[in-house]
């Protein structure tokens, strides 16, 4: 626990369908809050190591350049999505962004604080992973609070001593602290994280309503169906007005090229020509299945198997 001094909830939470109610003694009194995980090295299915990370510059620049508007208060947006389709690098990109922000040019700006929405496991998720986000911050050096953190009211986390304290300082020293919820849609299709969404709508409409200096960003993947009597589904459509878009496309020829280079770096070898045309052609620009693709090859070098 990080520190839930005093659990008050709804009774009720609303649904496209109506009421139903749920008793938070039904649901655990404490959550695993877990950072995006990336991989070890290239040969590694997971998101990408920023280190290892390929291409989307021009869409770094746009989020960044965003997060500026933020900082100088030219715009009243707070809520960032990156959607896209399974595969497209969200992950891999909120965890490149999160890296990059650590460095000595922009540190004193932005800390991105990358949470993994699969640990969730109850309404109480969100007030904790804000609680972790606040404290990554504080012990990276982002922001200075001598205070102990907790939140006194789950029902209204902007409203705590500790995080007006947060908020206040950000804006002294015009900082920016992004909360970045990926694997969003992952819970979707899951009845009992109905109350979840209900924390993250409320959250989300006070933090755009507050025009702090905190930006909430959550990944959506792209292809996934959903009734429109699901409370997700209504709660993301109700954050449309509120949020901006980012969209992750294929690779283009430049990106994937990029790729392939890597693994023949990684190889200590040059691929033969044919054999790189073969790997553009059959990835058609899918980060992840070309990644598959390089991987293969790679276990095919590594086992005395001469591609082809």
């Amino acid at each position: 626990m990080l520190g839930l001094p005093i659990y008050r909830y709804q009774a009720l939470q609303e649904s496209a369908s109506g009421q139903y109610s749920f008793r938070l003694s039904d649901y655990p009194t404490s959550e695993v809050v877990s950072q995006v995980i990336t991989a070890d090295d290239l040969i590694d299915y997971r998101p990408s190591n920023p280190s290892n990370f390929i291409g989307r510059t021009g869409l770094q620049k746009e989020i960044w350049d965003f997060l500026g508007t933020v900082r100088n208060n030219s715009t009243k947006t707070r809520i960032l999505s990156l959607v896209g389709d399974s595969g497209y690098g969200k992950s891999s990109l909120v965890a490149k962004l999160a890296e990059r922000f650590k460095n000595k040019k922009w540190k004193s700006m932005f800390f991105l604080f990358p949470d993994d929405v699969r640990s969730a496991r109850g309404p109480l998720f969100v007030a904790e992973a804000i609680l972790a986000a606040l404290k990554a911050a504080v012990e990276f050096g982002f922001i200075d609070c001598s205070k102990k953190l907790s939140i006194d009211n789950v029902d209204n986390i902007l409203a705590s001593e500790s995080v007006l304290s947060v908020l206040e300082n950000l804006k002294l020293q015009n900082k920016v602290l992004i909360i970045f919820f990926d694997q969003f849609e992952e819970a979707f299709t899951k009845d009992e994280f109905f109350p979840v969404f209900g924390a993250f709508r409320r959250f989300a409409i006070d933090v755009s309503a507050s025009q702090e200096n905190l930006v909430l960003g959550f990944s959506w993947r792209t292809g996934i169906s959903l009734s429109d009597r699901n409370p997700a589904y209504q709660m993301w459509n109700e954050l449309r007005d509120h949020r901006l878009t980012k969209t992750l496309d294929k690779f283009d020829s430049s990106e994937s090229s990029q790729l392939i280079t890597q693994f023949e770096n990684h190889l200590g070898k040059k691929l033969l020509p044919p054999l790189r045309k073969q790997l553009h052609e059959q990835g058609q620009g899918l980060p992840w299945f070309l990644k598959k693709l390089c991987i293969h090859v790679s276990n095919q070098v590594k086992r005395g198997i001469s591609p082809t």
